[in-house]
């Protein structure tokens, strides 16, 4: 039987240091009073199939083709593949092995937000519950809203935001203090995530605004959320220790918003760049590690340490 580690296990391991624990056996006795409770024989055969009556619980993937209940994920896309065990630790990894859409590691032609792979993340989304999410936030004074006169904020975005406090505490052995709302020069405590029905996404004094607009699921990508709460980061010195260490231009282009921008101001043009670069090692290292770009290298070494855990990233690649 697989084991599948649940994001509520995670924070317990960033926040308190005790063991994992695996939810594989809640998922097979579920499955199991499942498969006793269908009417359709097909579908009670392909279930039986595909649990090995109900011995183990089936691939994500398969069990939406058969069971057409892919919960809330955008667009009723099937889960994708749960985490996967690390080559890196005798142990299990929250993060999965990530498959890019970039195969030669050069620049990506947008954002990373709406890529497959950064947009997925490194840490499972159907692996963070709501409560995990709320919690994670919590962990590091934000919270969430739907902006004024917008669309409620859906449970899949909530869940996403969650993945990529999750992975970034994941990397850092715990929260972020960098990735906190100064209170001491008046940011609000907590500090909102807003949702809007929108295309732009920015990170304001008093909240960080995720534009939910797009045909890229914007709102439900993990990179959209890393890369706002990235500047965050970068305000609270993150920026500073960045130019000071690794030194720019020349920028590491590892997609086309990270690039020089002439339309941008200097200031703007590096903070943007920050905010992908930093992205990249969160959500999908190789594009950064494995980039023929020597200013990636440099970005990717400057993460790899500016995180207390950051050798992590190894279990994602």
């Amino acid at each position: 039987m697989r084991n599948y580690k649940s994001a509520a296990s995670i924070l317990t391991i960033m926040l308190t240091g005790s063991a994992c624990e695996t939810t594989g056996e809640k998922f097979q006795q579920s499955f199991k009073g499942t498969i006793a409770s269908l009417s359709t024989p097909s579908t009670e055969k392909d279930m039986r199939r595909l649990t090995k009556d109900g011995k183990t619980f089936p691939n994500p993937q398969e069990l939406t083709r058969v069971v057409s209940n892919p919960g809330d994920l955008p667009a009723g896309e099937p889960c994708p593949p749960v985490a996967t065990k690390s080559s890196s630790n005798k142990g299990r990894s929250p993060f999965r092995k990530n498959v890019t859409n970039s195969g030669t590691y050069g620049m990506y032609s947008y954002s990373l937000k709406r890529h497959k792979g950064p947009r997925r993340g490194c840490l499972p989304v159907e692996n963070v519950s709501k409560a995990d999410a709320v919690k994670a936030l919590a962990s590091q004074n934000l919270t969430y809203r739907a902006g004024s006169g917008h669309g409620k904020v859906k449970d899949s975005e909530v869940r996403a935001l969650g993945a990529a406090i999750l992975s970034v505490q994941y990397l850092n052995g715990g929260p972020l203090e960098m990735g906190k709302p100064n209170t001491k020069k008046g940011q609000p405590s907590p500090l909102p995530f807003e949702f809007r029905d929108q295309s732009g996404s920015e990170q304001m004094w008093g909240k960080i605004v995720i534009g939910r607009s797009g045909h890229m699921h914007y709102g439900t990508s993990v990179a959209q959320h890393v890369h706002e709460w990235a500047h965050l980061i970068g305000n609270n010195g993150g920026y500073e220790k960045f130019r000071k260490q690794v030194g720019v231009p020349p920028y590491c282009n590892v997609s086309g918003y990270s690039a020089n921008n002439t339309k941008n101001s200097r200031r703007k043009e590096f903070n943007e760049h920050f905010a992908e670069v930093l992205t990249a090692f969160v959500t999908e290292p190789a594009s950064l590690k494995n980039h023929s770009n020597k200013a990636c290298k440099k970005a990717f070494e400057f993460f790899r340490k500016f995180f207390k855990k950051g050798d992590r990233y190894k279990e994602c690649m």
